[in-house]
Formats: structure tokens, sequence, C-alpha cells
């Protein structure tokens, strides 16, 4: 498995979880395209790199949001 270069500090924690800074909305589609099935978010809404509306940007790829 390959992880992302471009996702802002991406770690991979083990096999099945990783973390990362805001992803974008092309990142996103790639953690779905890697296997990703949730996206937990951590971050403020209200911060400079969150995305408009994630929840259903996430949604819209088929994957979970909490």
């Amino acid at each position: 498995m390959v992880d992302p270069e471009d996702i802002y500090n991406w770690h991979r924690l083990d096999s099945r979880l990783t973390t990362s800074g805001q992803p974008t909305e092309a990142q996103l589609a790639a953690i779905r395209d890697m296997g990703g099935r949730h996206i937990v978010n951590l971050g403020l809404h209200t911060h400079e790199r969150a995305l408009p509306d994630e929840a259903t940007t996430v949604a819209g790829l088929g994957m979970t949001y909490i």
C-alpha cells in the first residue's frame, strides 16, 4: 500500500488507521480509492483550510462522516 505524499501531515498508524491535516476534496477521493471508508473530522469548521461542506463531500464519495 502506497501512502499519499501530498496530504498535509499524513501518518499511517497501522494497516487500518491513518491521520492527517485537512485533505482537499480531491485528496478525500484518493483516500476513498485507497480503501478509506470513514472520515472523522476533529478540526474546527471555521479553520482556514476547512472545506465548505465536508460532510456532503464525504457522503457523496460514499464514505461515512463523523
